[in-house]
């Protein structure tokens, strides 16, 4: 049975002619768009999620790096025992973001998170190309990176299996979790909730086990000296690769039952738990042992060991090594759909649409777990966590300008699409100027100054405060033109900007071949999709 795969508002849709050449999109396939006043939520039939099933997504994609990876390296590397002010300032970075996401997830009912949130909001083709391009990066290699962390905790327990010789565990699990896709809806679920349990308990044992141990002495100072306060914002970056989730929890809206009230309140609840959990295993890892005697690679586990309880750092062992692959799966989960959504809208070959008997994309599946595990086996887990970090970035952005752009429509629209389409760039190159203050020397700008030979001249912070100028003039107007939705969620647009603001800060600090890299390819799609 054909079933739509997004919802279609009986208004006519603004921006139809932006969609791109190429083949026709699939009959399956209808047109993101936004959900008036009254109209039904848009699920298809026989939706198979509830808030549970979403929260339990949302939890077990996103508590489990950066507890058991991130945590300790950010601690021993970046801010010391502020590392909890780094995950604070990652998850509530997230929890702005996660404003856009929640408002156009109550308005717009589709597959494809910001993908569908660009194209129901009529930002172009450009938009919907540079937000999948993202999306991509985001999801499979996210993914990747979960999966060769785990690797190198299973190749440092040396549990002597003959095989690991021969293959990549990352590549194995990527593999396992490709299969545990194409098996259907429950399996998955089951997988997800049985591992979510788990890991739950997993992260409460060793927070208690650890502040057992507190001793105050950890805490001081509190930012070291040689970290600072670009220390703390690097580590905050870092960070938001231990978020993820939300996105995954957007882009199942349609095989989830009342969609437009479950996918927000799961955003939510799910980044409460996240955070929450998070926050205090960090401060719990800190207080317990000094943070510059930590294994960057396994925070816990050395922590346990200095302190001499074996017992606990073998649990915490063996209890990653369980739980860390549904993080990779929930990461890999929305590609698929991803995927057959840009092959139903042309952007992909057509044979990538197809589904098999229970209405899953299984040969988008396949595409995307084969690439995902390419991804697994070649590159190094610092390229993968600080390119995903951009993506995901890029897609917050996204995101936000996405919400303050429904807010209107005809003419009065197409006035905020220009003047976000000044505010977004003037504030991440005022920003980006400015950078130096707060990122390390591996970042972009610092790396421009030492080009340039010294300081940052009165010229260029005369620049930035121009731009600067420029961006809260637009951010004024944007705010007189926005208006409260008729329908759904609705946060102020001061909200959405903030989060352009914070999502452009956090851009800069990223190291010099990872932003290029990432603006080059987003760049090149902008163009070739023009």
């Amino acid at each position: 049975m054909l079933r739509a795969h997004v919802m279609l508002a009986p208004r006519a849709a603004p921006g139809a002619a932006l969609l791109p050449r190429g083949p026709r999109p699939s009959p399956r396939r209808r047109r993101a768009d936004l959900v008036p006043r009254g109209a039904d939520g848009g699920e298809r039939r026989g939706a198979r999620y509830g808030l549970a099933d979403l929260v339990a997504l949302s939890v077990a994609s996103t508590v489990g790096s950066g507890v058991f990876s991130l945590a300790g390296r950010v601690a021993s590397q970046e801010a010391g025992p502020a590392v909890v002010l780094s995950l604070g300032i990652g998850a509530m970075g997230c929890l702005l973001s996660a404003t856009a996401y929640a408002e156009l997830a109550s308005r717009v009912v589709a597959a494809g998170s910001v993908y569908a949130y660009a194209q129901a909001t009529g930002l172009g083709r450009s938009a919907m190309a540079v937000a999948a391009l993202c999306l991509i990066v985001e999801y499979s290699w996210s993914c990747a990176a979960v999966s060769v962390d785990w690797s190198g905790k299973l190749l440092r327990a040396d549990f002597g299996l003959p095989f690991l010789q021969v293959l990549d565990p990352a590549v194995l699990l990527v593999l396992f979790c490709t299969g545990l896709l194409i098996n259907g809806t429950k399996a998955s679920r089951l997988f997800t909730n049985v591992s979510t349990v788990a890991k739950v308990g997993l992260i409460l044992f060793l927070i208690a086990t650890a502040l057992m141990a507190f001793d105050a002495k950890n805490l001081q100072p509190f930012i070291p000296e040689e970290y600072g306060i670009s220390g703390i914002l690097r580590g905050a970056t870092d960070s938001f690769f231990g978020f993820l989730g939300f996105d995954a929890v957007c882009a199942l809206a349609l095989d989830t039952k009342d969609a437009r009230r479950v996918v927000p309140n799961a955003l939510f609840l799910g980044l409460f738990v996240s955070g929450g959990l998070t926050c205090l295993a960090g401060f719990a890892l800190v207080s317990a042992v000094p943070a510059s005697r930590l294994d960057p690679a396994a925070g816990f586990v050395s922590a346990f060991e200095i302190l001499g309880n074996d017992f606990a750092a073998a649990v915490v062992t063996v209890g990653e090594l369980l739980v860390l692959p549904v993080v990779a799966f929930g990461c890999l989960l929305p590609l698929g759909r991803l995927l057959c959504c840009l092959a139903e809208d042309g952007f992909l070959p057509a044979p990538l649409a197809r589904r098999d008997a229970s209405d899953e994309p299984l040969l988008a599946t396949l595409l995307g777990g084969a690439a995902t595990a390419i991804c697994a086996g070649l590159v190094p887990f610092e390229d993968l966590n600080d390119i995903c970090s951009a993506a995901v970035l890029s897609c917050f952005i996204l995101a936000s300008v996405s919400a303050v752009v429904s807010r209107q429509e005809g003419a009065l629209q197409e006035q905020l699409r220009g003047l976000l389409a000044v505010f977004v760039p003037c504030t991440f190159f005022c920003l980006l100027l400015l950078s130096p203050r707060w990122t390390t020397d591996t970042a972009l700008a610092p790396m421009l100054v030492r080009q340039l030979g010294g300081e940052p001249t009165a010229l260029l912070e005369l620049i930035a405060l121009l731009l600067a100028s420029a961006a809260v003039s637009c951010a004024v107007k944007v705010q007189e033109l926005a208006q409260a939705p008729s329908s759904g969620l609705a946060f102020p647009p001061a909200v959405h900007l903030a989060a352009v603001v914070g999502s452009a800060a956090l851009l800069t600090t990223l190291p010099a071949f990872s932003l290029v890299s990432c603006s080059a390819a987003l760049v090149a799609v902008w163009v070739a999709s023009t």
